[in-house]
């Protein structure tokens, strides 16, 4: 899991014991209240979260301590245009899906050190899970990091020229290597 950056404990931390989904799945409903919208909305910079909630399954795979979170989302934002600085209304949502396993907490790596990859389950420690924070991150993963206007242009003075941006670094090496050579191609 992504860690926090202020450490303190998770804006939205719903922790169940991993007991409660060995038989069989555990299906829950995680509705941020609007204290813990607000603290959503100052972590990952957003101008307004009015709704934030998920629909939950938390399972065991058969494969030891390995957990499979899956479930939807659905939250409702307001974020600034990365060019004109103007509000937009989103609507974030969609299923997802993660693996985590279960290690012992000194074999835990320092946050920095999780690779993030999509096919690797990520580890945690304990005897419970915090299927808020997971939820949180999967959230992260969903919003736009460059909102924009569809009516948004940037500005002709700021645009690169469009010969520069479709010509290769090779271009400018096979150029230097031909000037000084008449028999190069």
């Amino acid at each position: 899991m992504i860690a926090q950056s202020h450490g303190e404990k998770p804006e939205l931390s719903r922790r169940f014991g991993l007991h409660l989904a060995d038989e069989q799945p555990l299906r829950v409903t995680i509705e941020a209240s609007p204290d813990e919208r607000l603290e959503l909305q100052k972590r990952f910079g957003l101008e307004a979260l009015r709704a934030f909630r998920a629909d939950v399954i938390l399972g065991r795979l058969d494969h030891g301590d390995v957990y499979k979170v899956e479930g939807t989302l659905h939250a409702e934002v307001t974020q600034l245009c990365v060019v004109t600085l103007e509000p937009i209304e989103n609507i974030v949502e969609g299923p997802f899906h993660s693996t985590y396993v279960r290690v012992d907490a000194s074999l835990l790596p320092a946050p920095a050190e999780i690779a993030g990859d999509e096919d690797e389950p990520e580890p945690f420690a304990g005897e419970s899970f915090d299927v808020g924070e997971a939820v949180v991150q999967e959230f992260a993963s969903m919003l736009d990091p460059y909102p924009r206007l569809p009516e948004a242009a940037v500005e002709e003075a700021f645009r690169a020229d469009e010969a520069e941006a479709v010509t290769s670094p090779f271009a400018v090496l096979q150029k230097l290597r031909g000037a000084g050579d008449p028999t190069a191609d």
